[in-house]
């Protein structure tokens, strides 16, 4: 009778370290998972493709980072939150992006006459419009004086990408990515990142 309490208090013993044991294990496959999709991302390029004439997606990989980690290693990111006066606590993901705008054109110059402090003076003007540009000004003398305006549409889609799939069941979700999506073909995507706190 004795005997059997004792190894009965053993094996609830055994029983409750192989669950801790058991639970350690997942956070740390949880863990080395993330530092691997945190390194992916940061070594992927940016995927880029034409969806047609004028839109132009990207696909960007996703950093997993705790409120630690982003007071850490991202400062400036987290200045910018807190000028938005934004709590940390509260705040699930985080998006920064850079384009660039490269647009090559040219625009016949036309004579043309200004009143310029009442004096008639001779300038030349210059017009481009497009469907995303419309550029134009004056040349006068050794100035020239213009204005520039871009219609810019940019879409964003956030994507789980999920350790398995089977018929209409989804296992846990892998990783993140985001889609940016642009209809004017002269934005350049030159740098994207999709921060997710955990």
């Amino acid at each position: 009778m004795k005997i059997n309490s004792i190894i009965g208090c053993i094996v609830l013993v055994l029983i409750g370290i192989i669950c801790i044991q058991s639970k350690q294990i997942d956070r740390y496959r949880e863990k080395a998972t993330t530092y691997q999709n945190n390194t992916h991302a940061l070594l992927s390029q940016i995927e880029t493709y034409q969806v047609d004439s004028t839109k132009t997606a990207s696909i960007i990989n996703t950093l997993t980072l705790s409120v630690d980690e982003l007071k850490e290693y991202r400062e400036r990111d987290l200045q910018t939150i807190e000028e938005l006066n934004l709590k940390i606590k509260d705040l699930k993901s985080y998006s920064s992006a850079q384009y660039t705008v490269q647009a090559d054109m040219i625009a016949a110059l036309k004579d043309s006459v200004m009143y310029k402090d009442s004096v008639l003076t001779e300038i030349k003007k210059f017009e481009y419009i497009d469907d995303n540009i419309n550029f134009s000004g004056i040349i006068s003398g050794d100035s020239i004086q213009s204005s520039f305006n871009m219609n810019v549409k940019i879409d964003q889609a956030v994507v789980p990408i999920y350790k398995w799939k089977f018929l209409w069941f989804r296992g846990p979700v892998k990783s993140i990515k985001q889609i940016i999506v642009t209809n004017n073909p002269y934005i350049k995507l030159d740098y994207a990142e999709y921060i997710y706190i955990k």
